[in-house]
Parts: C-alpha cells; sequence; structure tokens
C-alpha cells in the first residue's frame, strides 16, 4: 500500500546577477515517486541533485509550493519556483500549515540528521522525552516512554548523562530514540552516519535496519555512505535504492519488495 505519493515535483534555483539571471537550476522536473508503508529506502546521489531537498518536502520542512522573488527594474523575478504535491499516509502535507501541519509533523514523523542536535543542558532521557512534552504530555509519561526507547537503542546505562559526555556514535542513537519516542509511521534520516567513523556508520545503520523490521516504521534515508546498503555478498540490505540524478528524469516508483537481500547491486539503481 502507498504510504508517501509525489506527483509531479518541480524546484527551480536561479541566481541573479544585477537585473540578469546568470544561472538556473532544475532540481525536480516533473519527479514522480511512491513509497510503500513500511518500506526502507535510500536515495543516493551527487551533492546538489536534491537528496535532502526531497527529504525536506516529504517532512514539511520545506514547502512544495514555493515562490520566491525579487524585484529588479520594476518587475518580480522568480529566484526560487516550486510546484507538485506530496501526500504522507492520507494527508497532503504540501496542503497544510501552521498548527495542523505541525501536529502532523509531531505525530507521524520523526527526524535523524547528519548531526545529532541534542540540547546540551539536557540529559540523553529528557532529550528523548522533549516531543512528547511539546505535544503535551506529562513528563513522568513522556520520560517513562524514553526510557523505554533508550533501552531499545542499547542506550539505557547513559540515559543520565548529557550529551557533553555521550561518545559521536551514542549522541546519534540518542537522536533515534528521540525520533521514536512519539511512535512515528515515517522517519526521515538525512545523512545519519555522515560524521560517524566506519564502525559506528555501520552500528547506526544496523540500528536503522533493526527498527524498520521489527516496528515497521517507513525509513527514507539519504547517504553518501553507499557500501551501508550492501551486505558482505553484495545483496541489499534495505528494500529500494534510489539514484535521484537518475530519478528526477522520469517518473518512478518506489515499491517495497518482501526479500530485499541477496539482489545484485546492479538491480537496484
Amino acid at each position: 500500500m502507498a504510504f508517501i505519493t509525489i506527483k509531479d515535483l518541480r524546484r527551480i534555483y536561479r541566481t541573479l546577477d544585477g537585473a540578469e539571471i546568470t544561472n538556473e537550476q532544475v532540481v525536480f522536473d516533473g519527479l514522480d515517486l511512491v513509497i510503500e508503508d513500511g518500506a526502507f529506502v535510500a536515495i543516493v546521489g551527487p551533492s546538489g541533485c536534491g537528496k535532502s531537498t526531497l527529504l525536506n518536502m516529504i517532512g514539511g520542512l520545506d514547502t512544495v509550493e514555493k515562490r520566491q522573488t525579487v524585484r529588479v527594474e520594476g518587475s518580480e523575478v522568480p529566484l526560487v519556483e516550486g510546484s507538485g504535491s506530496i501526500t504522507v499516509g492520507s494527508v497532503e502535507i504540501s496542503k497544510i500549515d501552521g498548527d495542523e501541519k505541525a501536529d502532523f509533523i509531531n505525530r507521524n514523523i520523526g527526524f535523524v540528521f547528519q548531526f545529532h542536535h541534542l540540547i546540551s543542558e539536557l540529559t540523553a532521557l529528557r532529550n528523548v522525552a522533549l516531543p512528547m512534552m511539546i505535544r503535551g504530555d506529562k513528563r513522568s509519561q513522556a520520560e517513562t516512554k524514553a526510557a523505554a526507547i533508550l533501552d531499545k537503542v542499547d542506550l539505557q546505562e547513559h540515559a543520565g548523562k548529557l550529551p557533553a559526555l555521550l561518545s559521536g556514535g551514542q549522541k546519534q542513537r540518542v537522536a533515534i530514540a528521540r525520533a521514536l519516542i512519539n511512535r512515528p509511521r515515517l522517519i526521515l534520516a538525512d545523512e545519519p552516519t555522515g560524521s560517524l567513523d566506519p564502525d559506528l556508520k555501520a552500528s547506526i545503520f544496523d540500528l536503522l535496519c533493526r527498527l524498520n523490521k521489527d516496528d515497521k516504521v517507513t525509513i527514507v534515508l539519504v547517504t553518501h555512505d553507499t557500501d551501508l546498503l550492501y551486505d558482505e555478498a553484495g545483496g541489499r540490505k534495505v528494500n529500494r535504492i534510489i539514484s535521484l540524478a537518475e530519478a528526477r528524469q522520469q517518473p518512478v516508483s518506489i515499491l517495497a519488495e518482501a526479500s530485499p537481500a541477496h539482489e545484485s547491486r546492479e538491480a537496484t539503481s
């Protein structure tokens, strides 16, 4: 069953020098994507191809129908233009805003970024509990659930530590636990292993694979660490790998598969 549906997504950036447009970058030109409920999808591609932009649009952090202009010699010149639609579950996230969007994101989407963005003054437990407290839950309830999730990511012994006392991998695990606190249906991970050493990269990626398998949470991952996506035999660890530089040129359907492993690299690009 389709969980994320992207239709005719377009985004153009322009550079202005004086009154002249000196560069036009078409990031998406009619992009169509379908991501199935419960799938683990990896989005790869060169820098600047729109991977993070796409993730931010899916998560509602960037608007789809965007238009940013500047006035030049009495005329409005568009520097950013966008159109299309993105539906997450049954909600067209490109059509909601304000408190409605904030509430939908808080209840349905968890974010994990390259840098953990933990609050330095709060313990690991309090960092994880924060989204529930923002939602209006009691602190005691939020901290009880946060403790259980820290146990899930093997950090129960570090719950009372401040971020400064945690390793890079531990901080990223706290960030993943925080993304899970409200039991989201979707996790959007933007280069979550990018700032870690090789052993920690594998540990964080394997944790995401386990969460996808055990909790049935849909995961969309942007990464440059493509080696993590394959096992030692060359089989895929995720349901689908999409090269965005290729996908943006034509409609693409991303479909979940029952047994993603043991497929060759050639079959997944």
